[in-house]
């Protein structure tokens, strides 16, 4: 059986000929991440996309968004003051190499200060034929990840079940709807048992969380905070 791949290839597309690079150009630290798919016009893309914009310029932001013209038909959603989200269709198609590969699979596009990455699945094989695609097409880019997919939840079924019954209801609720020991008794073990598998489950979930879904504007803060307690450990 093939081994599956993950391969993220980054570039520095024009702002004009590319609405994402565009937004993060204009707006350094403002991330962009859209979900794609070919529309029956052969120019166009149906787009869904999410914008996080760290800097309270989310009003700059969505002026851009509507006065881009190579999105059409665009609707955008406000969540909070940091993210927005929204659906159009994108003249890219005629502009972006990318899109037009025909080897693997496309997951999602995604852009930060001016530079865009095309996250693509396949077989080793397929992985190489799309970057041969871009090398036969003159199409400058970089290898920004080529990694083995791995299923990193690791989550059992039994854990699944544990901590979908306890958020139903309303374990992690404040203030509590149910605690520990009926939760225990509805699976017929002792509270500890119960609670140390409430732990493993949601450690998994955390883990395929900050595998998967990194914001990365919020990097450099993490990095600060872990510089900042390893200075104290060694002070103690």
């Amino acid at each position: 059986m093939s081994t599956l791949m993950n391969l993220v290839l980054a570039s520095r597309l024009s702002p004009d000929k590319c609405w994402m690079v565009d937004i993060t150009t204009r707006f350094p630290g403002c991330f962009v991440m859209a979900l794609v798919k070919k529309d029956n016009d052969a120019d166009h893309l149906n787009v869904l996309f999410e914008v996080i914009t760290p800097q309270n310029n989310q009003e700059k932001v969505k002026e851009a968004l509507m006065n881009n013209k190579l999105l059409e038909n665009l609707r955008l959603v406000s969540v909070n003051k940091e993210k927005l989200f929204g659906l159009a269709r994108a003249i890219c198609v005629n502009y972006c190499p990318f899109i037009n590969i025909t080897n693997g699979f496309l997951r999602h596009v995604s852009s930060i200060n001016g530079e865009i990455f095309f996250s693509l699945v396949g077989s080793n094989y397929e992985c190489r034929q799309a970057m041969k695609e871009l090398v036969d097409s003159g199409v400058l880019y970089r290898v920004a990840e080529l990694s083995t997919v791995k299923d990193v939840s690791g989550m059992t079924g039994r854990q699944e079940l544990v901590l979908r019954v306890a958020y139903e209801l309303g374990y992690f609720d404040y203030p509590k709807k149910i605690k520990i020991r009926e939760l225990a008794a509805i699976f017929k073990v002792t509270p500890a048992t119960l609670a140390e598998e409430i732990r493993k489950g949601l450690k998994k979930v955390l883990t395929n969380y900050f595998n998967e879904a990194k914001t990365p504007f919020l990097e450099n803060e993490y990095y600060k905070k872990m510089d900042e307690y390893v200075k104290t450990f060694l002070k103690s």
